[in-house]
């Protein structure tokens, strides 16, 4: 199976991949604050890569919806007690079928 169309222009303009062999199955992380990271790009991103160690970025409804395939999620954050209860609460519900961690 190849890469083709925009599937094709995402992993060679965002990684520098030329092959569908070459996409890992696990990132260290992806930082996208005002970047262009948008919707099409976590598709593509998620439709491939089943573990992304972490993830700085704001998101849309849509890309909520495309993250939702992941499997764990861990969260570093500097929230402590309800603040933290309220976060990890809210987590759960937009990612139920997600195992998450905070440390």
């Amino acid at each position: 199976m190849k890469l083709k169309g925009r599937e094709k222009f995402f992993w060679e303009r965002n990684f520098n991949i030329k092959s569908l062999s070459a996409i890992p199955s696990a990132i260290s992380g992806i930082t996208g604050i005002d970047s262009s990271h948008d919707d099409e790009f976590f598709y593509y991103l998620s439709s491939r890569v089943q573990q992304v160690g972490s993830i700085h970025l704001r998101c849309t409804d849509l890309t909520v919806t495309q993250l939702k395939k992941l499997q764990q999620l861990f969260i570093s954050s500097s929230l402590k007690g309800e603040e933290l209860d309220a976060m990890v609460g809210k987590l759960q519900h937009h990612f139920p079928d997600c195992a998450i961690t905070v440390f």
